[in-house]
């Protein structure tokens, strides 16, 4: 409640510091210190009460109502009292350097800015952030939560002893971090890589896909049906051309005495010649397709199917004979 007081004081004096310059504009400048003054006082009472808190609410309104080193130095005396060390130093600083810029009225002020904030310095730390050559323009810095300004690059950022850590982050993804522990009184500067981010491998093609040859039992089995029917109908062809061949041997065979024929019957030799060989491939064709068949058959049999491997079917030709053999 005391701080909410004080601020509405503070505001007050403002309000009245601006009806002021509303009414008369020959003073506002003197009403706008008088209402300054007036919040520093009551800033000063509270200070020296050991009423920190309400004291810094009060020195903070007083300065912006009136931008002043003198009430700039009581917020960093009231930061340094409430034991936020890291904020003191950097208003302490800040008014060193007001100080500096505002002439001799204040340098008394810029003096004792400069000492105290030299006893705060043994109990923080100071770390300085730079970032290496071609870092992104965009990259964000930061030290522990704080994020940095463009202008703070460079400079010694306080900071409370113990593990700071700083990163760095930019728009195409690049990043950069580094850990380290401060003791108090102590610096560290830290300059920052950034490295852009690894690129996934990429996959390999995939392979192409094995082709698979079905051997399943049913598969065999419809090719054994196929085959067989295939040997059927050419031991039908050869039972029914080596039937017409026969045939025209026989007719020739009793008009053709001492096996010579007569010019009139060179056709019939032809065509039995002819039927003899469309017979013999018939049978072949039905000798295999018939074997094959029957080899499929017994495969396509449950627990059959390692034999595929081993049984096979073979024929051949030999001088006046056909030659059939296999191995299941």
């Amino acid at each position: 409640m005391r701080i909410l007081r004080v601020v509405a004081f503070g505001a007050a004096v403002a309000l009245h510091a601006g009806a002021s310059l509303a009414g008369d504009a020959s003073t506002p400048e003197k009403e706008q210190k008088a209402g300054a003054q007036k919040t520093f006082d009551a800033g000063s009472k509270l200070y020296d009460a050991h009423q920190f808190e309400e004291a810094l609410a009060a020195f903070r309104a007083s300065y912006q109502i009136v931008p002043s080193p003198n009430s700039h130095l009581m917020v960093a005396r009231a930061l340094r009292e409430l034991g936020r060390d890291v904020e003191a130093y950097a208003e302490y600083d800040a008014v060193a350097k007001e100080a500096a810029k505002r002439g001799e009225k204040y340098q008394s002020a810029g003096h004792a800015a400069a000492e105290e904030r030299e006893e705060v310095r043994a109990k923080i730390a100071l770390v300085t952030v730079t970032l290496a050559a071609g870092a992104p323009a965009d990259a964000v810095v930061k030290v522990g939560d704080r994020t940095l300004a463009a202008a703070e690059l460079g400079t010694p950022i306080p900071v409370a002893p113990g593990p700071v850590e700083v990163t760095a982050n930019a728009g195409d993804g690049s990043t950069a971090k580094q850990e380290s522990t401060l003791a108090a009184g102590g610096a560290s500067t830290v300059t920052l890589t950034l490295v852009a981010p690894a690129k996934p491998a990429e996959a390999p093609a995939p392979a192409p896909a094995p082709v698979v040859v079905s051997t399943s039992n049913t598969s065999l089995r419809t090719w054994a049906y196929v085959a067989g029917g295939v040997g059927v109908v050419g031991l039908a062809t050869f039972g029914i051309f080596g039937a017409m061949s026969d045939s025209k041997y026989d007719s020739l065979d009793s008009s053709c005495p001492n096996h010579v024929c007569p010019p009139g019957k060179s056709g019939d030799v032809d065509a039995g010649k002819r039927d003899q060989t469309i017979a013999n491939v018939g049978l072949v064709l039905g000798v295999v397709g018939v074997g094959a068949g029957v080899t499929l058959f017994l495969v396509s049999q449950p627990g059959k199917t390692e034999s595929a491997a081993q049984a096979s079917v073979r024929v051949g030709l030999r001088p006046g004979s056909l030659v059939v053999d296999g191995r299941f």
